[in-house]
């Protein structure tokens, strides 16, 4: 449910927001508790921002979930939740004039082990590796990061060109050999876990 002050304008009414090239987005995204069906959330605000913040909006698998106003506590209970069934996404954006925050910055992938029943096992693995304005000598690679604290090695035909810090998620590649297929291999730094995909720079 979302949690309303007063009147819901203004900061709850945000169809017409797209997502803003300089919009800070929330940091420290974590799980505080864990319950049976649901998981108790926090995150801190930006930690350099130069426009006012509105509010904050919360999403479950890519759906918006509920918004948090400015001026309540940077927290929220996710309901209705299994994370001994399937794995669920969880991310974050900052609401301002300018702007949404993009979802990528602050996400966190949930997932539970189903051998050891340990129900804050986080999966470090990379998701939905993408290749996007591929031409003939560059591409540009994004990709879902399991958190924004983890480090990512980018490797084209299993060669290292890259060591990304925590928090990116896209990264433009150059120089690569035009009429060839390249392959394109995000890998966590925590345990080596990779997303792999073929580019063919034609």
């Amino acid at each position: 449910a979302s949690t309303q002050n007063g009147n819901p304008s203004d900061i709850l009414t945000t169809n017409g927001l797209s997502f803003g090239k300089h919009v800070p987005c929330p940091t420290n995204l974590r799980v505080e508790k864990y319950l049976t069906t649901s998981i108790l959330i926090a995150w801190n605000p930006p930690s350099i921002t130069m426009t006012q913040i509105l509010g904050y909006q919360i999403l479950l698998d890519h759906s918006l979930y509920t918004t948090i106003c400015a001026n309540e506590r940077t927290r929220a209970l996710i309901e209705n939740i299994n994370i001994n069934e399937k794995f669920h996404r969880i991310s974050i954006r900052t609401i301002t004039q300018h702007g949404l925050s993009r979802d990528q910055e602050c996400t966190l992938l949930l997932t539970m082990s189903a051998t050891n029943g340990n129900l804050n096992d986080l999966s470090y693995a990379p998701s939905d590796l993408r290749v996007d304005r591929i031409n003939q000598t560059s591409a540009v690679v994004s990709w879902w990061p399991a958190s924004n604290d983890i480090v990512h090695k980018l490797f084209v035909n299993d060669i290292e060109v890259q060591t990304l810090k925590a928090g990116v998620y896209r990264f433009k590649l150059s120089g690569l050999l035009p009429n060839t297929i390249h392959k394109v291999t995000i890998k966590a730094k925590p345990n080596n876990t990779a997303n792999t995909q073929q580019l063919s720079a034609a």
